[in-house]
């Protein structure tokens, strides 16, 4: 068997090819939200195309990559309940809803968080939750 021409080839990249894959979890599995962090998700989720009715309580990404300094196109990932007329779908063999993965191109970013304080503010609080700890992780 022969290596593949540089003609032959629909894309000539480098090995390793420089372009960085950013995964950020929006909200995490189980995660508890404030009624304004919902309300925000939700308002985020439907300016981009996204039913939040349909949408289950699993982890919301938001996921891109970078060619050098600049973004391409940012994608929504989540899980959404499959329905039929408007009714949620049910599994036998799970016993449960049927939900598959989805993405929306993000066409409206999410509001940053009131409670966001920046890294270093973030840093602190664990370095001092560490020391209250004894070292270990709060």
């Amino acid at each position: 068997m022969t290596s593949p021409q540089p003609s032959d080839r629909s894309r000539n990249h480098l090995v390793p090819y420089p372009v960085v894959r950013h995964i950020v979890t929006v909200v995490e599995e189980g995660q508890t939200l404030t009624p304004e962090q919902r309300e925000r998700v939700v308002a985020w989720l439907r300016a981009n195309g996204a039913d939040p009715a349909v949408v289950t309580l699993d982890t919301i990404t938001l996921e891109y990559k970078m060619f050098g300094t600049k973004p391409g196109r940012q994608f929504i990932g989540f899980q959404q309940y499959y329905t039929e007329g408007g009714s949620r779908v049910h599994a036998a063999i799970t016993d449960g809803a049927v939900k598959f993965q989805r993405y929306v191109e993000q066409s409206v970013e999410l509001e940053p968080d009131p409670a966001w304080q920046g890294w270093e503010q973030h840093e602190a609080k664990q370095a001092e939750a560490r020391a209250k700890n004894g070292g270990t992780e709060a």
